[in-house]
C-alpha cells in the first residue's frame, strides 16, 4: 500500500507539473501587432530620421550648383558720382549637374536601403532576444518543476525512512540533491531576469505581459527554399552596392574638376556723363593644379569598394547556403527528438519509478536517473531554440525577414519618398 501511494504521488506530481515529454511553448503573436511595437523603438526612429536626412540631401544635390552673383559699386570722381551694377553667372560646361543628379538618385536609394537595413537588423535582434527569453523561461519552468519533484521525493523518502524501507544515507543524499537543485533553479531565475531585461531593452517596453513571438519567422517550407536568390537584394548588400556606386560617381565628379566652367558677367552703369555697358568672361587656368591626382584617388577608392562588395557578396552567398543547411539539419534533429521523446518519455519514467519502488534502484541512482530524464527535457528546449534560431538567421540573411516587414514610409521631398 505504501509503495502504491508513493507511485501515485510521483505520477501525480509529474502530471501536474506538465513533464510529459513536451517542451512548453508560448502563444504566437499577430504579425501586424508585433511590427507596430517594433517601429516605435528609438533605434528605428533614429534610423528613420537619418534616412530622411539623406532624402533632403539628395534633394539638395538636384538643385543648381552655381547661383548668379550681383555686384554694385559707387564711387566719387570729382564732381561726378559713378555707379555700376552687374550680374555674373558661372555656367556648367563640365556636366557637373548630370553627376549630381546621378548622386541624388543614388542617395535616395541609399536612404531607403539603410532604413530597411536598420529595421531588419533590429527586428532580427528583437526576435533573437525573444528566443533567448523563451528558452530561459522554459528552462526556469522545467527546473522549477524538477525542484518540486525532488521536494516531493524528499517527502516520500522521509516516509520510507520512517517505515524502515530506506536508509539514512539515502535520505541525506536526497536532501543534498534538493539543496543543489535550489541553487540551479536560482541560477535559472537569474538567467531569466537577464534575458527579460535584454528583450525589454530591445522592445522599449516595461512589461512582457502581452508580448509574443510571431511564428512566421520560425518556419521553413519548400516555397521559401525556392527563392534562395533573394539574398542578393538584401538591404545590407544594397547599402554596400550603393556606396560603391556613389564612390564611382565621386570619381566622375572629380573628373569634372579637370574641366573649366566659364563665368560670364554683364555690367551697366554711369561714369561721368557717359553710360557704361560691359560684358566679361573669365575661366580658371588649371596651371598649378589640374586635379588629376584627385581623379586617380577617387577611382582607386571606387575600385577598392567594388572589390569589397564582391567579397561581401561571396561571403553572403556561402553564409546563406550554410545557414540553410544548418537550419534543415537542426530542424530534422528537433523533429526526431519530438518523435522519440513523445514515444519514450512516459515509458522510461514509469520504468524508473518501478525500479525505485521495487528497490532495484538505489535512491542515488533513482535521483540520477530522474535527473537524466529531466535533462532530456532541457535538451529538447535547447534543440527547439537552436532550430528556431537557425531558421531565423537564415530568414534574415536570405531576405525573407525583410520582405515581411512593412516599416512606415519615409517623410521627405515629394519626389524622394517613393520606395
Amino acid at each position: 500500500m505504501f509503495f502504491s501511494n508513493c507511485r501515485r504521488s510521483v505520477s501525480a506530481l509529474l502530471f501536474a507539473t506538465g513533464l510529459t515529454g513536451v517542451v512548453p511553448t508560448l502563444a504566437a503573436a499577430p504579425l501586424a501587432d508585433w511590427q507596430a511595437q517594433l517601429y516605435q523603438h528609438p533605434k528605428v526612429q533614429a534610423a528613420q530620421q537619418q534616412a530622411e536626412a539623406l532624402l533632403w540631401q539628395s534633394q539638395q544635390q538636384q538643385r543648381g550648383l552655381y547661383n548668379p552673383e550681383l555686384s554694385t559699386s559707387v564711387e566719387r570722381e570729382g564732381q561726378h558720382t559713378n555707379y555700376s551694377i552687374g550680374v555674373q553667372q558661372t555656367f556648367d560646361w563640365s556636366a557637373q549637374h548630370d553627376v549630381r543628379a546621378e548622386q541624388a538618385s543614388l542617395l535616395q536609394q541609399l536612404a531607403h536601403a539603410q532604413y530597411l537595413t536598420a529595421v531588419s537588423q533590429h527586428a532580427h535582434s528583437v526576435l533573437s532576444r525573444g528566443l533567448d527569453w523563451q528558452r530561459a523561461q522554459q528552462r526556469y519552468q522545467l527546473l522549477t518543476q524538477q525542484q518540486a519533484f525532488i521536494q516531493q521525493a524528499m517527502q516520500l523518502a522521509e516516509q520510507r525512512f520512517k517505515a524502515g524501507d530506506l536508509g539514512e544515507l539515502d535520505l541525506q543524499l536526497t536532501l543534498l540533491n534538493l539543496n543543489q537543485q535550489r541553487q540551479v533553479t536560482a541560477q535559472a531565475f537569474q538567467q531569466l531576469q537577464y534575458a527579460q531585461a535584454e528583450l525589454l531593452s530591445q522592445l522599449g517596453q516595461s512589461t512582457l505581459d502581452k508580448w509574443r513571438l510571431p511564428e512566421v519567422f520560425f518556419t521553413l517550407n519548400p516555397s521559401m527554399l525556392a527563392s534562395e536568390q533573394r539574398w542578393q537584394q538584401h538591404p545590407q548588400l544594397s547599402v554596400s552596392r550603393l556606396q560603391w556606386q556613389l564612390l564611382r560617381s565621386d570619381s566622375d565628379w572629380q573628373r569634372t574638376q579637370t574641366r573649366v566652367n566659364p563665368t560670364f558677367a554683364i555690367e551697366a552703369g554711369e561714369s561721368g556723363d557717359e553710360t557704361v555697358l560691359g560684358l566679361s568672361m573669365s575661366v580658371p587656368l588649371l596651371l598649378t593644379n589640374d586635379f588629376s591626382d584627385s581623379v586617380k584617388a577617387a577611382t582607386q577608392s571606387a575600385n577598392a569598394a567594388e572589390q569589397a562588395l564582391l567579397a561581401e557578396q561571396q561571403q553572403w552567398r556561402h553564409r546563406v547556403a550554410s545557414q540553410l543547411t544548418s537550419a534543415q539539419f537542426v530542424q530534422r534533429q528537433w523533429q526526431q527528438w519530438q518523435t522519440t521523446a513523445a514515444a519514450s518519455q512516459q515509458r522510461s519514467r514509469e520504468l524508473i519509478e518501478q525500479a525505485w519502488r521495487t528497490n532495484e534502484l538505489s535512491t542515488s541512482n533513482y535521483l540520477t536517473a530522474m535527473q537524466q530524464w529531466l535533462e532530456s527535457q532541457l535538451a529538447g528546449a535547447e534543440l527547439n531554440h537552436a532550430q528556431r534560431q537557425a531558421i531565423l538567421d537564415w530568414q534574415y540573411s536570405s531576405g525573407q525577414l525583410t520582405e515581411r516587414l512593412t516599416p512606415p514610409a519615409l517623410r521627405g521631398p515629394t519626389n524622394a519618398t517613393k520606395r
